[in-house]
């Protein structure tokens, strides 16, 4: 499964550049366009909103279930990063427009904005890219986007830009200079880590991971990791001070790490207790919020725990295709797939027991084979995305919501 210096396995890293699908929501009311940028109606789509005294808590059911498919506007296409910010849901893939219930399309070119309590598409709240968006992060009314494209809102910005929620604008200011994509994205000590196929940074020479100035862009020459193949998945370890990578490399300064490693912060380099781990690339992972436990997906079909202080797996899940997404909550990790799960084909978006690795009973059926790429959760409910048009019986192309 591996040819010279990197990893050729077909259905994981071949794949990671196949843009994934939708999410769907079901509103009683029919959902309308909301936003212009830089009016009032903008910044108040746009703006974080408070929790709402009755979101304070959800109490999950012994399924697992995070609460009803709700139907919403989709987009035409594959969703390969979701991203929940207070009630606004940023899906990032590769599509052209958005569509309402009633089939109207609107112009949102691989990036768009909805609401997450009402499903509604927000007008002119990003604008579009012209290649596949892969990654998001977000910080107080910034948004930065990963991806493999040239130019975003019409300026030139290879694999990584920054826009100004508030305005819709990509920052003039910010710009890194890489030559290839991004598929990884984390906020770690004050920088942006930002992994992925490029080689070069602002004409320096840096592979695969590095740490740019939120800000600017501009390379960290401190922070110096040394892998041998790309980065799919980050996740900060803020109890330790350590960045865990994760994707397709063999080595990382010249010593086996079969996928995965944890780096110093501050430094990028091999740093702490590592996984005694050997298994497929790594395409999604998360870091538990007390930093005792490691998660990860990867394109050998299997979910596996960590434990951060012993190196050891402590449970393991095997699906019926690539585990492509996990984001914990909580008690329960939800997972994404492909090829379904215990025999059960539409089986694709399912929850576990972080502490036991019991997959719960909550399966809803999606009937796409490819499954989902990406999912967020939040107090307020789940979304993901994939390359799916529908969950539950409901229409869902591109994106799902599922609120309480």
């Amino acid at each position: 499964m591996r040819a010279g210096r990197h990893r050729t396995r077909v259905r994981g890293l071949a794949r990671t550049l196949v843009p994934v699908l939708a999410v769907v929501l079901l509103a009683p009311v029919v959902p309308g366009v909301h936003g212009v940028p830089g009016s009032a109606a903008a910044h108040a789509a746009t703006a974080v909103a408070a929790p709402a005294a009755s979101a304070a808590r959800i109490t999950v059911p012994r399924s697992g279930s995070p609460g009803k498919v709700r139907r919403s506007w989709q987009v035409d296409g594959r969703v390969m990063a979701v991203r929940i910010k207070g009630d606004l849901v940023i899906v990032g893939g590769e599509f052209r427009n958005a569509i309402a219930p009633n089939g109207r399309r609107v112009a949102a070119r691989n990036l768009a904005v909805f609401r997450l309590g009402n499903g509604r598409f927000v007008a002119g709240a990003v604008p579009g890219t012209d290649g596949v968006v892969r990654a998001l992060e977000t910080r107080g009314r910034w948004l930065w986007v990963g991806g493999y494209f040239e130019r975003v809102g019409g300026l030139p910005r290879t694999g990584l830009a920054k826009i100004d929620l508030n305005t819709g604008r990509v920052s003039p200011g910010f710009d890194a200079g890489l030559n290839h994509g991004v598929q990884a994205l984390a906020r770690g000590a004050g920088g942006l880590l930002a992994g992925g196929r490029m080689t070069r940074v602002g004409g320096v020479e840096q592979s695969w991971l590095a740490r740019l100035a939120p800000a600017t862009g501009r390379l960290d020459e401190a922070f110096r990791p040394q892998l041998d193949g790309p980065v799919f998945a980050l996740g900060v370890d803020k109890v330790s001070g350590r960045v865990w990578a994760g994707g397709a490399f063999e080595q990382v300064e010249g010593a086996a790490h079969d996928s995965i490693v944890a780096l110093d912060l501050a430094t990028g380099r091999v740093r702490g207790r590592q996984l005694a781990r050997s298994g497929g690339d790594v395409l999604s992972l998360q870091v538990t919020s007390r930093g005792r436990r490691v998660l990860l997906a990867d394109n050998f079909n299997v979910l596996c725990s960590w434990s951060v202080p012993t190196g050891a797996r402590q449970w393991r899940v095997a699906a019926g295709g690539d585990v492509q997404a996990v984001r914990v909550r909580g008690s329960l990790a939800y997972f994404g797939v492909h090829g379904g799960f215990g025999g059960q084909r539409r089986a694709k978006l399912l929850v576990a027991d972080v502490g036991t690795g019991r997959v719960r009973s909550w399966r809803p059926g999606i009937p796409d084979f490819w499954g989902i790429y990406a999912i967020d959760v939040s107090r307020r409910g789940l979304v993901a995305g994939g390359r799916i048009t529908k969950v539950a019986g409901v229409p869902a192309r591109g994106w799902v919501r599922l609120l309480p």
